[in-house]
């Protein structure tokens, strides 16, 4: 559960921090009413881009993977599956930003970001269950 969890925590303490313009972030202030996010950030910088573009995309796609793979019934030999259709759903929602009316940038590097952190989603699942010796064969 930590693994679907805590990403999308610290995602969405990141987005709060450093992107207040960012929808769901104003639908949040208008809720608690903080406004504090951090104006120091040269956004220029690569690693805030990096952050700000990329990073937030892998943690939530390492926490779907996760979030399937429990769905699923956390088997190990599902995992390819879960992989499959992660990479779908993924491929799905950033397609949809093609749609002038959904907000977002259509990025084929988000994809394979994405991709990314599903498989060391999947990495970290074979490793534990190696570990803990419930490797299920095919």
């Amino acid at each position: 559960m930590c693994n679907i969890v805590i990403p999308i925590v610290i995602g969405i303490a990141i987005y709060y921090f450093i992107s207040p313009e960012v929808d769901f972030i104003k639908y949040l202030n208008s809720i608690v009413s903080i406004n504090q996010y951090a104006a120091v950030f040269n956004r220029d910088n690569i690693l805030f881009k990096f952050i700000r573009c990329y990073f937030l995309d892998m943690l939530w796609a390492y926490s779907l993977t996760f979030m399937l793979w429990t769905i699923l019934g956390n088997k190990t030999a599902k995992l390819t599956a879960i992989v499959i259709l992660a990479t779908v759903f993924v491929m799905i929602m950033e397609s949809l930003q093609l749609i002038p009316f959904i907000h977002g940038t259509f990025d084929v590097l988000d994809i394979l970001v994405e991709i990314l952190a599903e498989l060391i989603a999947v990495y970290i699942i074979k490793i534990r269950h190696y570990r803990e010796g419930f490797y299920e064969k095919r």
